[in-house]
């Protein structure tokens, strides 16, 4: 089992997602939105070492845009395992757990998939085995507005900043614009000059050819 933490704006992380562009197996996937992140919870059909999970996220930021976003100063792949690389216990984790208080007490919607023919639902043991040990409401939901007010504050800096270079782009391209219309223009009453030299030329020739037929 295995809870990912990306942006909100990338597409809801499925079986199908995993399977074409990673080879991952799913037999459940929950995704959740507050707004600023998604969280998907997934259930693999075989068990897969950390770094495969983080090559997977790595394929779908790639492919998908899907791009990870750390919450509560913690990973954003976190699972239940124990093996060469690392010793993770994901119910210990406050990012599953704000999980499970967004679901069971803010009553956020889960776009919940469950393989067809799978008797039994991760997600309802959950919402009835987890509710005890959620962490205070009030002290979470301080932190992420303080965490929140922290991204957005950033990504508003960066929007600006993007939108101050978008602006002197902008700027830069109307000046070229209006240089090569006055070039344009020149070189226009270039080509007026040249054809009435050209037609002058034309008839100086007709004149003397008449000329010498004489």
């Amino acid at each position: 089992m295995w809870l990912l933490v990306y942006g909100a704006a990338a597409p809801n992380i499925n079986h199908d997602m995993l399977r074409i562009n990673t080879g991952i197996v799913i037999d459940e996937c929950y995704t959740m939105c507050d707004g600023v992140h998604k969280y998907s919870l997934i259930h693999l059909v075989k068990k897969e070492r950390k770094l495969t999970m983080q090559r997977a996220m790595k394929a779908l930021r790639e492919k998908q845009n899907v791009i990870q976003a750390n919450l509560f100063d913690e990973q954003s792949i976190i699972g239940k395992i124990k093996d060469d690389d690392s010793t993770e216990n994901l119910s210990n984790s406050t990012s599953f757990k704000w999980f499970i208080q967004c679901m069971n007490e803010k009553g956020l919607h889960v776009d919940e998939w469950v393989k067809p023919g799978k008797s039994r639902s991760l997600l309802q043991q959950l919402k009835n085995s987890k509710r005890a040990t959620v962490p205070n409401l009030d002290t979470l939901e301080k932190e992420e507005i303080i965490r929140k007010f922290k991204a957005l504050s950033a990504e508003a800096k960066s929007l600006e900043t993007r939108l101050s270079c978008s602006i002197k782009q902008c700027t830069n391209c109307m000046q070229e614009i209006e240089y090569r219309k006055v070039v344009s223009h020149g070189l226009e009453k270039q080509c007026e000059r040249l054809e009435g030299q050209l037609a002058n030329a034309h008839m100086q020739i007709a004149e003397m050819q008449a000329k010498l037929k004489e």
